[in-house]
């Protein structure tokens, strides 16, 4: 399961947002999430279509990263067929 909720991290009297772990996805979760290929997903990473890092030889995401992208995919859609 995925939490939305930051970590806050008190540091020196500053507050400092703190990635969660489980809020980063490898390929294969990525996957799972949009319903779509692993293969497809190693191809919108390695263009740049989808928001990526690769660590070494793995590929990461950031769920927001993803859930940013669709929405804005949806929006484009919405507004090309005149529903938005």
């Amino acid at each position: 399961m995925i939490k939305k909720d930051p970590l806050w991290i008190n540091k020196g009297g500053l507050k400092l947002i703190a990635m969660k772990t489980h809020e980063i996805m490898n390929i294969k979760e990525v996957a799972g999430y949009l319903k779509i290929p692993i293969s497809t997903i190693y191809k919108l990473a390695q263009s740049g279509e989808v928001p990526a890092a690769k660590v070494g030889k793995h590929w990461r995401f950031m769920k927001k990263d993803l859930d940013h992208l669709f929405k804005k995919k949806l929006e484009d859609h919405l507004i090309f067929e005149g529903k938005f």
